[in-house]
């Protein structure tokens, strides 16, 4: 699930109360990648992930 669509992480809420709801770390890495680039940090979000 991304964070992009606004509406989205609510509508799913709604529609699958029950559902456990989990981020994309690829969705995560792009936002991650704009502030702090290089191997060494995407290794980091990688290992915490």
């Amino acid at each position: 699930m991304s964070d992009m669509q606004k509406g989205l992480v609510g509508a799913v809420g709604q529609l699958l109360p029950k559902a456990h709801h989990r981020w994309c770390v690829r969705h995560i890495e792009a936002n991650w990648a704009k502030t702090w680039r290089g191997v060494e940090m995407k290794k980091l979000l990688w290992w915490f992930a």
